[in-house]
């Protein structure tokens, strides 16, 4: 890159994404924790 900061908006989830092959960013390790939590929660 010529300017080297330029956010280009691959945040660390986005990248382990790619690299994983996924299409959801809330598959990822930094996600599915709480998105366990979550998904046992009683509404």
């Amino acid at each position: 890159m010529q300017n080297p900061n330029i956010d280009y908006g691959g945040g660390l989830e986005r990248v382990a994404t790619a690299l994983n092959g996924d299409k959801d960013i809330y598959n990822t390790a930094f996600f599915l924790n709480p998105k366990k939590k979550i998904d046992g929660v009683k509404w």
